[in-house]
């Protein structure tokens, strides 16, 4: 039998609605296959990127005051923070245009905030974990 440590994943979580932020760290925090690093602003994420932290996985908003989502990925790539994680976009809406945008910044999938209960967020994110090519 293989420890199931191994096999935990990290996520980093970033939503300025400090609610959902709850909600969907307790979500992920009940799938024993993952550990979660809650924030609601791209700033505090960026400030433990740079302190060392290499999360498996990094959902965020693409929505919030100040730095956005763009804002988070761009630096992402400027700074070259994270570079293996599977960065998956939570949003209300993604229109074509946003969704090439996003694209070109590096993200793996993209989720509809609007369209998903909590539950299915988790499942989503893990399916589009699951599923990315690694990262180089």
């Amino acid at each position: 039998m293989t420890d199931t440590a191994t096999k935990q994943k990290s996520i980093l979580l970033v939503d300025d609605d400090t609610f959902l932020l709850s909600l969907y760290a307790n979500k992920f925090s009940a799938d024993k296959s993952v550990t979660v690093e809650a924030v609601d602003t791209v700033d505090a994420a960026l400030a433990k990127l740079r302190k060392g932290l290499a999360p498996d996985i990094i959902v965020f908003d693409m929505v919030m005051p100040n730095l956005d989502g763009y804002d988070l990925l761009n630096r992402l790539n400027d700074e070259g923070l994270a570079p293996q994680a599977i960065r998956i976009a939570l949003t209300n809406e993604m229109a074509p245009e946003q969704e090439e945008r996003v694209r070109a910044l590096g993200v793996n999938g993209y989720i509809i905030k609007a369209s998903n209960i909590p539950s299915e967020v988790v499942h989503e994110v893990l399916r589009i974990a699951g599923s990315a090519a690694p990262r180089r």
